[in-house]
């Protein structure tokens, strides 16, 4: 956990072996995410891919061979995520192998918020709490976006040929043109508009719940909402 990541801080309000079970399930995120990242080739990618949907549905007992595996099972995080849950992390890297820049906004929204909902069920599972489809719906699209425009504020020539056509469009400019150092003002427009349309998601998701409703989601994930939205709001509009 970096120091001042999202994890490190909100893991401090935490206790039990709260810690040790969020922890193994992002590390198993991260290590199964970021395979269609790499820079290996892409049979390399699906040998790995393979090998860790063949791990993540083997018998919970029998012994692990990666130390994330171990750690999800003696946190006790294992028993409370079952095969369909895990198996949406390989599913999902299926989908960012061969990703090419969407024509429009609808449509990185979409694949986005597939993707904040993943992570939004993985955490609903270690608490067993419920959650309204609509909210998480919200809510999904909100974490994916911001993950998304994160990424873009880290490392801008990496990512911006995933950012929509359509939005390239609006600010007559490409991708190759984005990539450019210093950053171009029109890649600060774009990332100022992605931004409020996240900040948008938190509005009527999050932010907008009543109270009641709000005491109901796990205490990590309100912390990482809440945590979310101040960042984003250096980025966007103030999300209070």
């Amino acid at each position: 956990m970096p120091v001042g990541s999202l994890l490190e801080v909100s893991s401090r309000f935490l206790r039990g072996n709260k810690v040790d079970q969020l922890l193994a399930v992002y590390a198993l995120r991260q290590s199964i995410s970021s395979i269609p990242l790499s820079t290996t080739d892409d049979s390399v990618k699906w040998a790995k891919l393979k090998w860790w949907s063949e791990e993540l549905t083997a018998d919970p007992e029998a012994p692990a061979r990666h130390p994330i595996l171990r750690l999800l099972h003696h946190s006790g995080a294992r028993e409370k995520l079952d095969n369909q849950i895990l198996m949406r992390l390989v599913s999902d890297a299926v989908t960012q192998l061969d990703v090419y820049p969407d024509a429009d906004r609808q449509s990185l929204f979409e694949r986005l918020a597939a993707l904040g909902e993943t992570d939004i069920s993985l955490e609903l599972a270690l608490d067993g709490a419920p959650m309204n489809e609509d909210l998480k719906q919200t809510m999904g699209l909100a974490t994916g976006l911001y993950a998304f425009v994160a990424m873009l504020l880290r490392e801008h020539s990496q990512w911006v040929q995933l950012i929509p056509l359509d939005l390239l469009a609006e600010y007559q400019t490409t991708s190759t043109a984005l990539k450019s150092q210093p950053p171009r003002k029109e890649l600060a427009d774009i990332m100022m508009q992605l931004a409020e349309q996240c900040a948008s998601a938190y509005q009527s998701g999050f932010v907008a719940l009543p109270e009641q409703e709000l005491q109901q989601i796990p205490l990590h994930l309100r912390l990482r909402w809440h945590l979310e939205a101040r960042r984003l709001g250096r980025v966007g509009k103030k999300v209070d």
